[in-house]
């Protein structure tokens, strides 16, 4: 679908290098998951966020990445983001 429109889809945190480092790194500077959400999970991402001025950024709770990327509104339908419905939608093509 991205594809289609043009666009190019980046994973940079699957890279093996990110990964590696990512292995490396102790569980507890990772995610603390006794704070509240938003806080607590992804604690690297969060401090960079914080260090380059993105503070509203860094304090926004996680979500699925259709939802985090309002993909989800291609849909034609009211989708909860749950597994018990499913959306079926047409894309015209020329």
């Amino acid at each position: 679908m991205i594809a289609d429109h043009g666009k190019e889809v980046r994973y940079p945190y699957l890279d093996e290098d990110v990964m590696g480092l990512l292995g490396s790194v102790p569980l507890w500077h990772l995610a603390d998951l006794r704070l509240p959400d938003g806080v607590g999970d992804k604690r690297i991402i969060r401090s960079v966020c914080r260090r380059i001025g993105l503070l509203e950024a860094a304090g926004l709770p996680k979500r699925a990445i259709q939802f985090g990327s309002r993909s989800s509104k291609c849909f034609k339908c009211n989708s909860d983001g749950s597994h018990k419905r499913v959306c079926l939608f047409h894309i015209a093509r020329p």
